[in-house]
C-alpha cells in the first residue's frame, strides 16, 4: 500500500512526547512494508509544527527530524501541482484545508492519505 501522512501525523511519529505518539507508532508497526511518500507542503508543515510546538529548538534541528523520518521511512516525494480549486467539495472551514489539499494530492497519484483526524471522507484514520 501507499501512504501520504498529514501533518500531525509525522509529528506523533517523530516526537515520542506527543499524545498521538504511541497510537501512531502501532499503525506504523502494523503497516510496515508500504511505501511511504511525502511533499513539500507536507515537509514545511513539520518544521513549522515542530517549531511552534517546541519539540525542536530550532529549524534546522527540525529540518535535520524530518530527514531521519526520510530516511526511516524511505519516503518518496511526489510532486505537489494542485491548486486551491482542486479541494475537494468537503473542505468549508479554513482548519480543512490543508487536509482537504493532502487528500486531494493523494487520490491524484493514487495514494491513500493517513490522519488522526477522524473527519476527513476518504481519508485512513489512526484510532
Amino acid at each position: 500500500m501507499k501512504y501520504l501522512l498529514d501533518i500531525n501525523t509525522l509529528i506523533a511519529l517523530a516526537y515520542a512526547n506527543h499524545t498521538g505518539h504511541d497510537q501512531t507508532e502501532g499503525w506504523f508497526k502494523d503497516q510496515w512494508g508500504g511505501d511511504y511518500y511525502f511533499c513539500s507542503l507536507l515537509e514545511m508543515g513539520f518544521v513549522r509544527v515542530s517549531l511552534q510546538a517546541k519539540f525542536e529548538p530550532s529549524i534546522q534541528s527540525a529540518v535535520a527530524r524530518l530527514g531521519v523520518m526520510k530516511d526511516a521511512l524511505d519516503a518518496c516525494t511526489i510532486t505537489d501541482d494542485l491548486t486551491a480549486q482542486d479541494l475537494p467539495a468537503y473542505v468549508r472551514a479554513p482548519k480543512q484545508v490543508s487536509d482537504g489539499h493532502f487528500l486531494a494530492l493523494a487520490h491524484r497519484h493514487d495514494i491513500n492519505f493517513v490522519t488522526l483526524d477522524q473527519h476527513i471522507p476518504g481519508a485512513i484514520t489512526i484510532d
